[in-house]
């Protein structure tokens, strides 16, 4: 019987790439987003990658729509996510919650709709999701959960407050749970990538600011979404680490 993985904002960057690693690792995966041409896109994707490298037909590949920022979309997916698993007699082995949208304004500069679309989707969703999909886990006494921060959580930066305060949330989120569900056996951790090659970069930056970043970060390079997913794969197989806030950054936080 193959563990399950579920990824929420799983149809593309650093969400596509995790649900492929743990994939490549035989895990059940079911992708979460709001938009189903990505989703279906990214699912059909996995499933032709999974074939060619004949892996086990045994192993599923799944997605669920939802639109995180939507507290009643949220409740009936969850919901649906435990029935999936229950009917197949299965639990949920790891939740990773990498939905996010960014932010780049000035905070003077910024609406009070965007500051809410903001928090809802990148701190308020993970914190919902996580209350109704890790009850299964208390209840198998396992289970593994990633959140998906960012390192401006903890050093912030200029333009990008609204979008620095729902990844500090994070970081207090996922240091409480961590201790309220240690003894039950279930760990909760955080990735907090630093400048990472995806889609949602590209649109925010522009190519000569990404090349002066290039520059500062010790490593000389951005990330990709892949060394990312190994690290979220680390955290999420990892039996004895919980609490943990794990840089993945080319070495950038040692510049603040």
């Amino acid at each position: 019987m193959a563990p399950n993985a579920i990824i929420i904002g799983g149809s593309r960057g650093i969400g596509f790439a995790i649900g492929k690693k743990f994939l490549e690792n035989s895990f059940n995966v079911t992708l979460v987003s709001k938009n189903e041409e990505n989703l279906v896109k990214s699912a059909t994707t996995l499933k032709k990658y999974f074939h060619k490298q004949n892996h086990s037909n045994d192993v599923c590949i799944d997605y669920q729509i939802c639109d995180v920022s939507n507290e009643n979309n949220v409740i009936r997916t969850c919901q649906t996510l435990n029935e999936m698993v229950n009917k197949r007699n299965e639990q949920i082995d790891v939740l990773v919650n990498s939905a996010g949208i960014t932010l780049n304004k000035l905070l003077f500069s910024t609406k009070l709709d965007d500051i809410y679309n903001v928090i809802n989707t990148n701190l308020i969703s993970a914190i919902l999701i996580t209350k109704l999909l890790s009850k299964q886990m208390v209840r198998q006494k396992n289970g593994s959960i990633i959140n998906i921060g960012s390192i401006v959580g903890s050093h912030g930066n200029i333009g990008q407050t609204v979008y620095s305060a729902s990844k500090a949330g994070l970081i207090g989120f996922t240091k409480s749970f961590a201790k309220e569900l240690s003894a039950k056996n279930v760990r909760v951790n955080m990735i907090s990538p630093g400048f990472i090659n995806t889609d949602m970069t590209n649109l925010s930056m522009k190519a000569e600011q990404i090349q002066n970043y290039e520059k500062i970060i010790p490593l000389q390079r951005i990330g990709s979404a892949e060394e990312v997913a190994n690290a979220v794969y680390f955290l999420g197989t990892s039996s004895f680490i919980t609490g943990t806030i794990m840089v993945v950054d080319g070495g950038l936080n040692l510049m603040f």
